[in-house]
């Protein structure tokens, strides 16, 4: 079997083939969809300068590079847990972010918290409020 054949073979076929036709036909193409869409754009465009411009793209990029930030963060979770426990962490911390729900947890831990503190308050009867001279024998403790 002769590969070198083969090889040559291709490669005349690409040096013969009409690179230019395909070229211009793309070029065409690309002013013809340019046109549309900046007769559909610049309607929305006009009224804006070059710093509304920069503010756009600056929230844009912002925005694409937070997201992939998320998706590495997203992606070592699932190298390192699985896919489910990660994307189940990753919903839960995004959820805790919404401030109607930050507050829902806020206050079930602050009330969690306070039921402890009088379970603790009750249980305990015999409450210390000084340091006694002699330290507890181990019966008492």
């Amino acid at each position: 079997f002769n590969h070198q054949h083969i090889n040559q073979n291709h490669t005349s076929q690409f040096m013969d083939f009409d690179h230019h036709h395909y070229i211009q036909q793309a070029h065409h193409h690309y002013n013809h969809y340019k046109g549309e869409i900046k007769r559909h754009v610049t309607p929305y465009t006009d009224t804006l300068d070059i710093v509304d411009f920069a503010i756009v793209w600056t929230i844009i990029l912002i925005t694409i590079y937070w997201i992939f930030s998320k998706l590495g963060k997203v992606k070592e979770a699932i190298r390192l847990k699985g896919l489910y426990p990660a994307l189940r962490d990753s919903f839960f911390d995004l959820a805790q972010k919404i401030p109607f729900v930050r507050r829902k947890i806020d206050e079930e831990l602050s009330k969690s918290s306070r039921e402890f503190q009088e379970e603790v308050a009750r249980s305990r009867t015999d409450k210390i409020t000084k340091i006694p001279k002699e330290g507890f024998s181990e019966e008492k403790i």
